[in-house]
């Protein structure tokens, strides 16, 4: 138990502070443990945080491999629902997330394979759906750049929107929109821009 709970401290506070801002020290305080507790598990702070990030993808690559693929528009939908709900119920994967991409994925080894599954799936999803005449011929890369992007920042950039919209005049006072219409509507969006009977 003592493991799981180090990786748990060390998501929340990694995604707060960044890899350099966070100490192994004060993740041990914050577990309620000694150093040497935690080095019994991880060897450094590079493993622990690896092991941080590999522990949210294993579990949103395991998602995203159960969409079913055969009918292309479905799985792309799919493919964007599923990213949105993982994001939603782990809000701190989306900062670390963010906070990783910013840097160049410098303290990412592993964690590329898993987000390469990501994309192989939706590569497949795309190729499928040019395949069968329903999608213009479009680069996956960018497709998950459109997909990824919006949705770490509507999870990661509330408090900033919040304050920009204030200086607005006109700006619309709706309530703020939840993950799953945020993700609706973007696969609404992706579908329009790559259908090849898009109007």
């Amino acid at each position: 138990m003592a493991k799981e709970n180090i990786i748990e401290t060390a998501v929340r506070l990694f995604a707060q502070k960044g890899y350099d801002g966070v100490s192994m020290e004060e993740i041990a305080k914050a577990v309620g443990v000694t150093k040497a507790a935690i080095y019994y598990h991880f060897k450094d702070k590079k493993a622990l945080y690896e092991a941080a990030i590999l522990s949210r993808l294993e579990k949103l690559v395991e998602r995203i491999e159960r969409i079913d693929l055969a009918d292309p528009t479905s799985a792309l939908r799919s493919y964007i629902l599923t990213y949105g709900a993982f994001l939603q119920e782990y809000p701190c994967f989306a900062s670390l997330l963010a906070r990783e991409l910013i840097d160049g994925g410098v303290h990412m080894h592993e964690s590329f394979i898993l987000l390469a599954k990501t994309l192989e799936v939706l590569t497949k999803i795309i190729n499928a759906g040019i395949e069968k005449k329903l999608f213009e011929p479009s680069n996956p890369m960018l497709v998950q750049m459109m997909i990824v992007s919006t949705l770490l920042m509507h999870q990661t950039t509330y408090k900033v929107r919040e304050r920009v919209s204030s200086f607005v005049e006109g700006y619309p006072l709706l309530p703020e929109p939840k993950m799953q219409k945020i993700a609706e509507d973007l696969a609404e969006k992706i579908e329009k821009i790559i259908r090849r009977d898009r109007r």
